[in-house]
């Protein structure tokens, strides 16, 4: 196998590296909000509260992922595609779990706010487990695919 490596990053994965930065942004700066709303009108039975803080539950999964995907697309190691895809994985997961309680949880009137579809996540698990698996860009700068 030639073990020719390119030293810089496509656009793609330059692209998706900076997709999860805006993302951790983003997530951080709502949490950080949500948190600010939650102590400035905290009360337990305040539905307010309670519902700020399942949304703060609902992003952290995501938000933190995000972080730790961006840190890993820069390494340039030949695990890296698995372990991305590892990592996506895990925030699948993680986000499904969290998911599914937070329905339940509407389900059983603890949260007014309906909990955002998974299908978002699931659609971009797919999309870019097929681009670690496949593209020639990802071989090309890390010399292996996942």
């Amino acid at each position: 196998m030639n073990d020719v490596r390119n030293n810089t990053l496509s656009w793609v994965l330059k692209a998706y590296r900076t997709f999860n930065l805006i993302w951790f942004s983003l997530g951080t700066l709502a949490i950080l909000g949500l948190m600010t709303l939650i102590v400035w009108e905290f009360n337990f039975t305040n539905q307010d509260a309670i519902d700020n803080s399942a949304l703060i539950v609902e992003l952290l999964p995501t938000t933190i992922f995000s972080f730790i995907i961006w840190r890993m697309v820069s390494v340039k190691s030949k695990t890296t595609p698995s372990r991305i895809k590892s990592t996506m994985r895990i925030d699948l997961f993680f986000s499904l779990v969290v998911g599914f309680a937070m329905y339940m949880a509407f389900k059983k009137g603890f949260i007014t706010d309906k909990p955002v579809p998974f299908y978002g996540s699931l659609i971009y698990y797919f999309i870019w487990s097929s681009y670690f698996n496949l593209s020639k860009r990802v071989l090309s700068y890390y010399g292996f695919n996942s």
